[in-house]
């Protein structure tokens, strides 16, 4: 909660400016939130909302939930994005594609998909949706509710499936009704606000294998995709 100002400031200083700025908090976080940083950021129009604790599907869950059907941006509270993020995304966005910054390549052979450590980390732009891209939350993507079936708006399946790796699940969402991944042109290094570290689901998904542990769901989505193809 402390460094959750720094994030806040860089999405209210970017060159496109945003048509709101939702915050999806726990009643426990936002008792923790201090008085003077949500009466100062609500006065700049970011909207504090609170909903079950979902984990990182906070994200995006409660925007569907709360009625959304236009596209809308989801990122992490622990990044510093650059002025130019968000007009990237906007921009490059595409009726065909579900649109990130930050991709990787996954790896397999046929139906079957590799495990999280043998893919492709932050690969260039190649002006190509496919398939084979991932997107990875840090780099922030773009959200069409229309594109995310009843299963996957299904909480309790998400909370028993994937409770830590609303990335994977995003993935096999859009997987499931056909839809490839395309990188923008954009890059940038996705920076961590220093002390956030420690609690981040880096240490849990990445370093942990946390990732892999949640992977059953995309590989089984990967599987049946591959066999109707």
């Amino acid at each position: 909660m402390e460094t959750l100002p720094l994030t806040l400031v860089c999405l209210l200083d970017q060159t496109v400016r945003a048509q709101g700025i939702y915050v999806w908090l726990t009643e426990d976080d936002l008792a923790r939130l201090p008085a003077p940083t949500l009466e100062a950021f609500s006065a700049h129009g970011v909207s504090f909302q609170v909903c079950e604790n979902m984990g990182p599907h906070k994200k995006w869950l409660p925007m569907i939930r709360m009625g959304f059907q236009k596209p809308f941006v989801i990122c992490d509270d622990d990044i510093f994005y650059p002025c130019s993020w968000l007009g990237s995304l906007v921009e490059e966005d595409r009726p065909d594609s579900y649109v990130g910054t930050r991709i990787h390549r996954m790896a397999g052979r046929g139906p079957e998909l590799a495990g999280y450590e043998s893919w492709s980390r932050d690969i260039c732009w190649d002006g190509k949706p496919s398939e084979w891209n991932f997107i990875t939350g840090c780099g922030g993507a773009v959200i069409h509710p229309s594109r995310i079936g009843a299963d996957f708006r299904d909480g309790d399946r998400i909370k028993n499936a994937c409770p830590k790796a609303d990335d994977i699940w995003l993935k096999a969402a859009h997987l499931a009704v056909g839809i490839p991944v395309y990188k923008t042109r954009y890059s940038f290094p996705c920076f961590e606000i220093p002390g956030t570290g420690e609690s981040a689901l880096l240490a849990a998904n990445v370093d942990s294998g946390g990732n892999d542990s949640q992977l059953g769901v995309l590989k089984q989505q990967w599987a049946k995709s591959f066999l109707k193809a």
